[in-house]
């Protein structure tokens, strides 16, 4: 398995994980503030966010290593970013695929197999508007990962796109204690979801102190004394005119518009460290604000020869989540059966064993 980043992917390190166990905080600050509603007076509610961070630092750390170690029962993690390199003219097609992999710490690996598993995921997309856009006077924003490596409270959250995640963060944030306003093109937040679900999301946020502007288009964005200022327009032809356009000031801005598939692979990363910050932010823009990365695996790339030079690997790459477990492992635990298995595919001939795979994580996205 090649891996530029941290192992775990969307769900342990972006995703699931993280935003729970912040959303698990903003529920708690939530009830804390209704406290009297049931008899109990706490006194004033105080987000501390540099805490709050920790936590879910903490907890992403648990999931991450339990990850690197069902890995490492039989699988070889390899850091770095590989690409596919050029076949020989005139080759069969049964013939072996050649990756090249620029190793986290220096130097090149080549691997060979018959099946490549390529699960690069997602990226940061943000939208092609002033402001924006890569290049000298593109203005900081946040997305999905860094918004969560804030080491302080927002006073006032812009959110552009009114899905799943936008969604998420803006009522996490407003629960913390944060003004925010999300804005949304179309005219209904959830735009995947039945009208009366939309509907009954936006009645919810709103009751939370939300403010939810619909069919309304992001026109430009500038830094501004404050922050951010958003510059939008509800007319339907996305034409800014005094009657239908109004400039949003903000003092963080966060862009959840989407996140499409990492179709492009990045810049060879020099070091462990700007690798994982590559793939968990986009490349392009400034960082915003400035925050630990997420800490990668230390273990040393199996077997080349020296850190520098480009070596050939030619042991078998497996990919365990290819091979159907058998009736043995279903029933019996985890580690025992694990343990047996690699134990068995080690001593097994070459001819005994399935044919070469690898399975590739490697790009600036979020598998």
């Amino acid at each position: 398995m090649v891996e530029l980043g941290p192992v775990g992917g969307t769900c342990v390190n972006y995703g699931c994980t993280p935003t729970k166990t912040m959303v698990a905080s903003a529920e708690i600050a939530h009830l804390a503030r209704r406290a009297p509603e049931f008899g109990i007076h706490a006194g004033p509610v105080q987000v501390d966010m540099a805490r709050l961070r920790q936590r879910k630092r903490d907890m992403v750390k648990t999931w991450r290593e339990g990850s690197e170690k069902r890995l490492s029962y039989g699988v070889d993690l390899i850091h770095g970013e590989a690409s596919f390199l050029p076949a020989e003219p005139q080759s069969p097609k049964s013939t072996p695929k050649s990756i090249l992999v620029r190793l986290n710490q220096g130097g090149e690996l080549r691997l060979t197999a018959d099946l490549v598993v390529i699960d690069t995921g997602l990226t940061v997309n943000p939208p092609s508007i002033p402001g924006l856009a890569p290049g000298p006077s593109q203005v900081p924003f946040l997305d999905i990962v860094s918004i969560m490596e804030l080491d302080h409270l927002p006073e006032h959250l812009l959110i552009l796109g009114g899905g799943h995640i936008g969604l998420e963060f803006g009522q996490m944030f407003r629960r913390f204690g944060s003004r925010v306003t999300i804005v949304q093109r179309s005219a209904q937040l959830l735009p995947q979801e039945d009208e009366d679900i939309a509907q009954e999301t936006a009645k919810l946020l709103r009751e939370d102190g939300i403010e939810i502007l619909l069919s309304t288009n992001a026109h430009s964005v500038a830094a501004s004394p404050g922050g951010i200022q958003l510059t939008v327009s509800s007319d339907p032809t996305g034409q800014v005119t005094p009657a239908t356009s109004r400039t949003l000031e903000g003092s963080h801005l966060l862009v959840a518009t989407g996140t499409p598939p990492a179709s492009t692979s990045p810049q060879p990363a020099s070091s462990p460290t700007t690798a994982a910050s590559s793939r968990s932010t986009s490349t392009s823009r400034p960082a915003y604000p400035a925050s630990t990365p997420p800490a990668t695996s230390t273990a040393a790339p199996p077997s080349p020869t020296s850190p520098t030079t480009t070596t050939a690997y030619s042991r078998p790459i497996y990919a365990a989540v290819l091979t159907p477990p058998s009736a043995a492992q279903r029933t019996a635990s985890f580690p025992t059966a694990s343990s047996s298995t690699l134990s068995s595919a080690a001593s097994a001939s070459a001819s005994d064993r399935p044919p070469p795979r690898a399975f590739l994580s490697a790009s600036p996205g979020f598998p």
